[in-house]
């Protein structure tokens, strides 16, 4: 049977035990389906055995604050004017959408675009370099900061809960001792983890250059009263980030904050010292559009040495082995990047409204859609052979067969095809499944794939 939404586990979908596990994936297409919690047999690709699992879901209902952050909210709140706040709201988040930082495959663009285009000027040059090349980062003071917890406080704490909580999910007895936040803003990921990994973590390193944003944090942290005891404990600030490697951390997490530095070469600096900094994980999360694909994009190719442009430089500082943990099944270059314009690869988690999204024509769904893209990168080499293909967007159900478009762990993107007559076994699991799956699809299966 299905497993409650709230406990917030995996739901597994399992094949009937045969007589002989060598029988062909063919013969066990015919039949039924039974839950014997097994594991799937990585050795065996193309042949389905015996309580194999075919499918694991990482995803959750509309994520809510914590009842002692969404109190701290509330009580903050109440010192502000409803009015102006929601003014304030609405300009940052207009900004946070429309702003474009820059990236490396937008620069090497718009040279080919300019070298192919009639010659200029030097002063109509310099002037189209400058208004290209303009990008200046959002400053938070107090109004930002509180714009920011009316606004976006929600919709980052849920798709950090949610990368977090697939690394929790997928190794169930990795306990993490440490954990360092690289723009930490309001603390939504010393938040999460702390919902996740409770009693492990015994120090939380933020950094943020903003000390409105670092004040607020901490105000939250004591429950809205200045006076008030911190919640969570071992919470420490710094304002930039040490270059230094002699203190590592078990976790290094990046959300939304990548994409607020101005050039590329600071961001690629940062990112090498994020990952000389972790011992274990580097989670990166940035927004679901074409520019923060493009961010986690540039530094998965830098941290795996797949980038063949600048490689002598972007390889500095990075020898560390690494493999990708999610959500690429694989460490080749991503596909998506490879055709003549990129496709972003982006998830959705939702979230509940925001203390400004409330009276307004969201509220009669009763969520918010908040779309992102992440990357998880584990140091060392991969271990097990992956066998999972990941679920880059919702399934197409159709009558009596379901289109599902995969990334694959051979490193391409394919549209299989699942039928209710020739995939028994995978059909209604694939049926049900949900955007960010993973599912354990055998060579044998019909494959079409994408156009490049």
């Amino acid at each position: 049977g299905k497993i409650p939404a709230e406990t917030l586990t995996m739901n597994y979908f399992h094949i009937k035990r045969v007589p002989n596990p060598q029988w062909t994936y063919r013969y066990l297409l015919s039949r039924k389906t039974s839950g014997k919690p097994l594991i799937v047999n990585a050795k065996e690709d193309n042949v389905i055995r015996e309580g194999q699992t075919v499918k694991q879901s990482f995803s959750l209902p509309p994520v809510a604050l914590p009842e002692a952050l969404s109190s701290a909210v509330k009580l903050v709140m109440k010192n502000y004017s409803a009015k102006l706040m929601k003014e304030d709201a609405s300009v940052l988040c207009k900004y946070l959408l429309t702003r474009q930082p820059p990236t490396t495959f937008m620069v090497k663009n718009r040279k080919s675009m300019q070298s192919d285009a009639q010659p200029q000027s030097i002063e109509e040059q310099n002037e189209s370099d400058q208004g290209k090349s303009k990008y200046s980062p959002m400053r938070y003071g107090q109004k930002e900061a509180i714009a920011y917890m009316a606004s976006r406080l929600n919709p980052s704490y849920a798709v950090t809960y949610r990368v977090l909580n697939e690394l929790a999910l997928r190794c169930p007895d990795y306990k993490p001792e440490t954990l360092l936040d690289f723009g930490s803003g309001l603390g939504t990921t010393v938040w999460a983890a702390n919902e996740l990994w409770k009693n492990s973590i015994y120090e939380y390193q933020c950094i943020d250059i903003s000390e409105d944003m670092e004040k607020n944090a901490k105000l939250l942290r004591q429950g809205g009263d200045k006076n008030g005891k911190p919640l969570i404990k071992n919470v420490y600030f710094k304002q930039y980030l040490p270059l230094s490697n002699e203190v590592c951390y078990d976790v290094v997490v990046s959300a939304y904050s990548l994409s607020e530095l101005p050039t590329i070469g600071l961001r690629k600096s940062t990112i090498r010292t994020l990952w000389e900094k972790t011992k274990d994980f580097l989670v990166l999360i940035e927004p679901g559009d074409i520019h923060g694909f493009l961010i986690i994009d540039e530094a998965r190719n830098m941290l795996l040495n797949s980038d063949t442009s600048d490689q002598e430089a972007d390889m500095e500082g990075t020898e560390d082995v690494g493999h990708v943990f999610a959500p690429c099944p694989h460490d080749a270059p991503c596909p998506l990047v490879q055709r003549e314009w990129p496709v972003p690869c982006y998830f959705a988690q939702r979230a509940e409204l925001a203390y400004t999204q409330k009276k307004t024509f969201i509220e009669r769904k009763g969520f918010f859609i908040e779309k992102f893209s992440y990357i998880i990168l584990r140091k060392g080499e991969r271990t097990e052979k992956q066998v999972f293909s990941r679920l880059l967007q919702p399934s197409k159900k159709r009558t009596r067969h379901v289109l599902c478009s995969l990334c694959c762990p051979s490193g391409e993107v394919k549209t299989h095809i699942f039928t209710k007559r020739k995939s028994g076994c995978l059909y209604r699991p694939t049926r049900k499944s949900k955007w960010g799956d993973l599912i354990f699809v055998p060579d044998s299966e019909h494959a079409v794939e994408e156009e490049k």
